[in-house]
């Protein structure tokens, strides 16, 4: 591996340079744990993804394994150290490989960095030297907007409802309902639930088309269920949505942004690519889009979208995407997912650490409306990855 640009951080500084559980290794203070192998300061990264580079001089190992973890120290007065992420490894396979290894995180501002290394079961290894290098130390600008970002913070926007369930009950065949959403399509059931009528009851200038209203009112819904709509939260809009959406927002006292993506949309202040997500979009309580997925050239690049578009929430934040349904998508002009693409899309952030609410495709007999020449409307619900304590 080629020398890695960035900044190096001594592995031992955090208690005092000891001496380190592989010999060799350390300084000459007192072991601080009989696992101990290394531990580097904390130290400000750019916002984003980010590697922490492992590299070993001379590793000679029959046995043992090195355990991994970066932690986030919160600039935030009496912070508590989370862990973000982590990694085992066995030294004598890292031997054979040259001795070096990578983990990569993805940091927030307004927060500091570490890595630490463990050895918790035996050991026979030995090594002359050590170096981490960190490959994306904090910009001026990242220093500078840190402590008023404070992306680090999980998100108080938020109820424990959801719950990612184990794969082979992640899709449910009970009818859908609107009263108690999760990720599901519109059905004529829901269309005349109490709870439906309720709550476009509350609402402005409604377009005509029941799936329409369904659409806003289902957002809605999702987003008081599970703790969003409240005062104070902060949203992202990503694409166009009904004005009658941004009035109910406004009324719950929630501020949000409108973010076109790829071409101008009347009423957004901005625009971006979808591939370029998130860009400078960060620390959002919730985010929603209305099938923007539509307009996006395939279902890959609309996979893609929804995927990055998790990154602009804080920790434990509110994702909500209505997108197309049909069980023949390649018929249509317009992107949309079958059942397999929906399932593909939990599976795909359920995979990356986020909670995926349960799906509920309903039966073809009970959609809103035919789907043999018109996509349904579908419903997806996530939460952001919360902070590993």
């Amino acid at each position: 591996m080629d020398d890695m640009p960035g900044q190096a951080l001594d592995p031992f500084e955090f208690h005092g340079h000891p001496v380190s559980c592989i010999p060799g290794l350390g300084g000459t203070g007192p072991l601080p744990d009989p696992t101990y192998a290394f531990h580097t300061p904390y130290v400000p990264v750019a916002r984003g993804h980010a590697h922490f580079l492992v590299r070993f001089t001379n590793l000679q190992a029959r046995r043992g394994s090195l355990l991994l973890r970066i932690h986030m120290l919160s600039d935030e007065p009496g912070a508590i150290a989370s862990m973000v992420t982590s990694h085992r490894v066995q030294l004598n396979w890292l031997a054979h490989h040259g001795g070096e290894t990578q983990l990569r995180f993805e940091a927030f501002r307004g927060a500091r960095y570490a890595i630490m290394g463990l050895v918790p079961d035996q050991l026979d290894a030995s090594a002359k030297a050590l170096t981490i290098t960190l490959d994306r130390p904090a910009t001026e600008e990242d220093l500078a907007t840190g402590g008023e970002a404070t992306e680090a913070r999980s998100t108080v926007y938020a109820s424990e409802t959801i719950r990612s369930a184990p794969a082979p009950l992640l899709l449910s065949l009970d009818p859908p309902s609107f009263a108690q959403p999760v990720s599901q399509p519109c059905t004529t059931e829901q269309l005349r639930e109490s709870a439906f009528r309720k709550r476009c009851d509350t609402l402005r200038d409604l377009p005509a088309a029941a799936t329409d209203r369904w659409q806003i009112a289902y957002i809605l819904q999702v987003l008081d269920r599970y703790g969003a709509l409240k005062a104070g939260a902060r949203g992202l809009i990503l694409g166009q949505v009904h004005a009658s959406l941004q009035q109910a927002l406004s009324a719950a006292g929630t501020t949000f942004q409108c973010v076109a993506l790829e071409h101008d949309v009347k009423g957004c202040t901005s625009t971006i690519d979808s591939a370029d997500l998130p860009g400078e979009l960060f620390a959002f309580d919730f985010l929603l889009s209305v099938r923007a997925t539509d307009s996006l050239r395939s279902d890959r690049l609309a996979v893609g979208f929804i995927e990055n578009a998790m990154e602009c929430l804080r920790p434990n934040g509110l994702s909500v995407h209505v997108a197309g349904y049909h069980p023949h998508p390649e018929q249509l002009s317009r992107v949309a997912f079958d059942r397999n693409g929906l399932e593909r899309i939990a599976f795909t952030l359920i995979s990356r650490g986020h909670q995926m609410a349960r799906l509920k495709p309903a039966l073809t007999q009970h959609l809103s409306e035919s789907p043999t020449t018109h996509a349904i409307p579908f419903g997806l619900v996530a939460r952001r990855a919360s902070l590993i304590r």
